[in-house]
């Protein structure tokens, strides 16, 4: 019998084929050999097939279908349970490792493991297609750190952000027995509505701490045909239809699709899976209605909102209105920084002078400076071919 790999690189593709060369060959060009990369080819078209066909003479890699075409949260499962690896990666099709990832994840896993750390999650970067520039998303780190995943889900209830501490796909890996224990549980790892979302919140109900790597080791395409960017565009309504959800909205007060209210709807929907009663405890509703509102001053002037605002903040205000005064006067004194925030800001984001912009933030916040590349796996420190 051959032995198992350490790594199982499980890489889900939906009709993208100039991108998803890239992602096979940043695995591809990794000093790390003991790894299968698992190529899900959900129904694509002749152009996916004949990308895939490229690389199947390796024999690291490996070419799954399912027999009828599956929206994400289903796909992800499907391409998942074929990893016969140790450590399981979803890598997307818009996102590349950046040279001597695998082997910097490795050692980590090696340090960690024998602590009983089942999770391990890193930072990432974008690179932006059309400048061929590199964004920083963060400050990089060169340590590991250990984070309480109690910790991590309290920390989430009251601000609703994640931070590379959260094992959050594709910037994460997973150990098998750690799947393995969720779907014995629960049947499957990736739910509705975001599968990226849904299985962090499930890593962290289900281990008791998770390792980061500081240093960012994945770029991410800001590809404009992507789920998120579609979403944030057009609305979510899109994705939602292959879905069959007789509901979207489980436990988050506003009632229309924010994405905002709809992530932290997948928070407390795992919440309640797992057992946690009640499942809004330490949740900060001051923050809920704040990011929500962020949303709608940001993406009423750009975004699918935009035509749909005066529907959005009438359902913002009816769900505010059945809060106490408490949390409706602390809302009400911080809604003018933030509308005056986020309109400049929603400004900014479609004025020619972004890319200017973008090149300043990097140089004061994340002390970097903007330079060109030739293309995504060359800005990943890929020079051979």
């Amino acid at each position: 019998m051959e032995p198992k790999p350490f790594f199982s690189i499980v890489l889900p593709t939906k009709n993208r084929p100039e991108l998803l060369r890239e992602a096979i060959q940043s695995v591809l060009w990794q000093d790390s050999e003991d790894y299968e990369l698992i190529v899900s080819d959900n129904w694509n078209d002749e152009r996916t097939k004949r990308a895939i066909d490229e690389f199947v003479g390796d024999r690291r890699v490996r070419y799954v279908r399912p027999d009828r075409e599956l929206n994400m949260p289903d796909h992800w499962e499907f391409a998942s349970t074929k990893a016969t690896g140790e450590y399981v990666f979803i890598l997307t099709d818009r996102t590349v490792f950046r040279n001597g990832a695998l082997k910097k994840i490795e050692e980590a896993i090696r340090t960690y493991a024998p602590k009983g750390v089942e999770a391990y999650a890193w930072s990432h970067d974008i690179f932006d297609i059309k400048t061929r520039a590199v964004r920083p998303v963060g400050i990089a780190s060169r340590g590991v750190a250990i984070s309480k995943t109690d910790h991590l889900l309290i920390e989430y209830a009251k601000t609703e952000r994640v931070s590379p501490r959260f094992p959050l796909l594709p910037n994460a890996c997973y150990h098998r027995d750690l799947a393995g224990r969720i779907r014995k549980k629960h049947g499957r790892l990736f739910f509705p509505i975001a599968p990226d979302n849904t299985s962090d919140f499930l890593f962290l109900s289900y281990t008791d701490a998770v390792a980061s790597i500081g240093e960012p080791l994945m770029l991410s395409q800001n590809a404009e045909n992507s789920n998120g960017a579609m979403t944030l565009q057009k609305g979510p309504e899109g994705y939602f239809r292959t879905l069959n959800m007789p509901t979207w909205y489980r436990h988050v007060p506003i009632k229309v699709p924010s994405v905002q209210s709809l992530n932290f709807d997948d928070f407390l929907t795992m919440r309640a899976m797992v057992g946690v009663r009640p499942v809004d405890a330490d949740v900060d509703w001051v923050n809920y209605f704040l990011h929500c509102y962020e949303e709608i001053v940001y993406f009423g002037r750009n975004g699918y909102i935009r035509n749909r605002k005066k529907e959005f903040m009438d359902a913002w205000n009816a769900a505010l209105a059945d809060f106490d005064e408490k949390v409706q006067n602390e809302v009400k004194a911080k809604m003018f920084r933030i509308k005056i925030l986020f309109s400049v800001k929603a400004h900014l984001a479609s004025s020619f002078l972004t890319p200017w912009l973008r090149n300043v933030q990097s140089s004061i916040q994340y002390r970097s400076a903007r330079r060109k590349y030739e293309d995504v796996l060359t800005a990943a420190g890929f020079t051979s071919s």
